[in-house]
């Protein structure tokens, strides 16, 4: 996927974030095994939402926080790796979903 393309994906997944106050956008990526990109889809992420909506790192990164100028609540932006997300959906269900809807 292209530059352009991620970010264009990345800004409507934070959009619909704000719109409907989601408390977290994850990047889910596979940059330990793309050699072409080797993990652009995740710093493309990350640097948009630094540089279009103002998030901030979170401790010593890479994760970012930002305001929703909705409502004021933060939002996460957090990256992950499928097989650890699909780890997660089997051994911890709870911990893939948001308590928010």
């Amino acid at each position: 996927m292209s530059r352009e393309g991620s970010q264009r994906l990345i800004r409507k997944a934070i959009q619909y974030a704000i719109d409907h106050d989601r408390v977290s956008v994850t990047l889910v990526h596979k940059g330990n095994i793309m050699k072409f990109t080797e993990g652009a889809f995740r710093n493309w992420g990350y640097q948009l939402a630094k540089d279009e909506f103002g998030a901030k790192e979170i401790g010593a990164g890479p994760w970012m926080s930002f305001r929703n100028p909705v409502t004021g609540t933060d939002i996460v932006v957090k990256d992950v790796m499928p097989t650890t997300f699909c780890s997660r959906c089997c051994y911890d269900p709870k911990s893939t979903t948001s308590s928010r809807r």
